[in-house]
């Protein structure tokens, strides 16, 4: 072998083990950029379920859950939506700090939810287990969609009043809480 060629490949084994030696290092810290209001880019949106103002974080689909997926049960979807509200209903009772006289008043929003997410279970019932390998069609979409929004309507309609009394019954402070927050105005 040549001196140019031992050369070359010596330079080509060093280029190798080098990358690989600072590959097996852990990476330096870095100061992450600012965020929010310290004057950088603001924080993308947080993944979780938000109502009544409220954000519930969780860290994404769960397995299974993925509406593109192989293993995307509609079913199971919907049965969670219902499960996700009862943990929301939860965490806002016990947010709001109620007194015993708000205790009796969202003890009939827990009732009124209760028989209004029968509804919705029935509807989601109808929905298929696992979901079919072509898409349905256009129709029936728009049926099973009907279907669930009348179901919600249906649960709305009857939550509402229960809201509205526990609502009335809140002082300033449990209201701010409830309440989503204003938007910043510039």
């Amino acid at each position: 072998m040549t001196s140019s060629r031992l050369r070359l490949l010596a330079l080509i084994l060093g280029a190798a083990t080098s990358s690989c030696a600072v590959a097996a290092q852990p990476p330096a810290p870095a100061m992450a950029p600012p965020f929010g209001d310290h004057g950088g880019p603001p924080l993308p949106p947080p993944l979780g379920f938000s109502g009544a103002g409220i954000m519930i974080p969780f860290a994404g689909p769960e397995p299974g859950h993925d509406p593109g997926g192989a293993g995307f049960s509609p079913r199971a979807h919907c049965l969670d939506e219902i499960a996700r509200e009862a943990g929301l209903r939860a965490y806002i009772a016990a947010k709001l700090n109620l007194s015993a006289e708000q205790q009796v008043l969202w003890q009939r929003v827990e009732q009124a939810a209760a028989s209004g997410a029968e509804t919705r279970r029935k509807a989601c019932t109808n929905l298929p287990v696992t979901a079919p390998l072509a898409p349905p069609s256009l129709p029936l979409l728009m049926a099973q969609e009907k279907e669930l929004l009348a179901a919600r309507l249906a649960e709305l309609m009857e939550i509402q009043p229960a809201i509205a009394a526990v609502y009335d019954s809140l002082s300033a402070e449990q209201r701010a809480a409830l309440d989503p927050p204003r938007p910043a105005r510039p």
